[in-house]
């Protein structure tokens, strides 16, 4: 299968973004903006996503933003492998999602895998969500604890999958961008660059 070679600069400008802007991750909304904003200078079409559901018999109602990236690169004249139009997700604070009380050694492995960073197309990010938020639910179970609202399946994908918009102010690139100092903290991102995840998570990176 041909590398998508848009998902590796991808994820490696959001590992030097975030990286930059490490010093304001204790904020989420400003740490995401901040990103966008590195992103957009890059020539990225990217803005913050948000979505939202209302409650239903089997799921809480909630909103959720990620950073989404559309398309390739404006204004480079290199070859990759996406698609014109595809949506990549990027999450900052993906391991979070997952967190559960008391996990087993076996979800603690899952824990692992899973990127703190996530770069990835939609298609991925769905089937990574399915497995991983599985894996959590049997954890619980397994300690014998009872599977909150907020980790049940249906709860889980409308995060990512439920109607979306894209943010007008980080959209429009017309903000000033912000500036942010510390040590970089670079992490593994996306399932494409860093030491080797566990295979089952590879296999769906593909």
């Amino acid at each position: 299968m041909a590398v998508d070679s848009f998902l590796i600069r991808l994820a490696t400008d959001v590992a030097k973004a975030a990286a930059d802007m490490s010093s304001l991750r204790s904020s989420r909304s400003e740490f995401q903006r901040a990103v966008v904003f590195r992103l957009r200078e890059e020539g990225y079409d990217v803005a913050i996503c948000q979505t939202s559901w209302l409650a239903t018999q089997d799921v809480a109602a909630g909103n959720y933003e990620y950073i989404d990236v559309v398309g390739m690169v404006h204004g480079k004249a290199t070859t990759t492998s996406c698609t014109p139009g595809e949506r990549y997700i990027v999450d900052l604070g993906f391991t979070t999602d997952f967190a559960v009380a008391r996990p087993t050694a076996a979800y603690a492995l899952v824990l692992e895998a899973l990127p703190r960073v996530l770069v990835a197309r939609a298609n991925v990010v769905r089937k990574v969500v399915k497995v991983a938020g599985k894996e959590a639910r049997r954890s619980l179970k397994d300690q014998g604890l009872t599977v909150p609202p907020w980790r049940k399946k249906q709860f889980m994908a409308a995060k990512w999958f439920s109607p979306h918009r894209r943010m007008a102010d980080t959209a429009t690139g017309h903000h000033a961008p912000v500036v942010a100092s510390g040590n970089a903290m670079r992490r593994t991102v996306g399932f494409v660059l860093g030491p080797p995840v566990q295979p089952w998570l590879r296999y769906y990176a593909l």
